[in-house]
């Protein structure tokens, strides 16, 4: 895990983190949840939202991590999401933020508090309302 750690540290330099990351920090800040989980519940849902800013981008990680090419590069891409669901419950990790603690009335003040990181939300390719961040939370708990 230290290493794994360092790995993941290394990366977060030259890369400009962007709306995961923004949309992770009211978790941890508001309701103590460690940035990896919160990432990681929320990395499929940015992901199928960035995929239309960059679909040809989007499919090339799609396939590295494992997703069946498509017969486009958007719908690639969604794949990627879908995987990228697959391999965040293989790994056993709970993705529904009601298991966390966190209600779905705080989806608007979750997504508020995200929106001022704008250091981070700069950096991401598609722009990033409000109205989206709130989707992007809705989508982290359970029907």
């Amino acid at each position: 895990m230290s290493r794994a750690s360092l790995y993941g540290g290394l990366c977060l330099g030259p890369v400009n983190t962007a709306a995961v990351h923004a949309l992770a920090y009211p978790l941890g800040g508001e309701f103590h949840l460690p940035h990896g989980l919160s990432n990681a519940i929320l990395l499929p849902a940015v992901f199928r939202f960035n995929a239309d800013a960059s679909p040809d981008r989007h499919a090339d990680v799609a396939c590295a991590l494992g997703a069946a090419p498509q017969p486009t590069a958007l719908a690639t891409a969604l794949a990627g999401a879908t995987r990228l669901e697959q391999l965040t419950n293989d790994c056993g990790v709970d993705t529904n933020l009601t298991h966390h603690g966190i209600d779905r009335s705080t989806i608007p003040h979750l997504a508020a508090s995200a929106m001022t990181v704008q250091r981070l939300l700069r950096n991401n390719p598609r722009d990033i309302t409000q109205a989206d961040a709130e989707s992007i939370y809705l989508q982290c708990f359970a029907s």
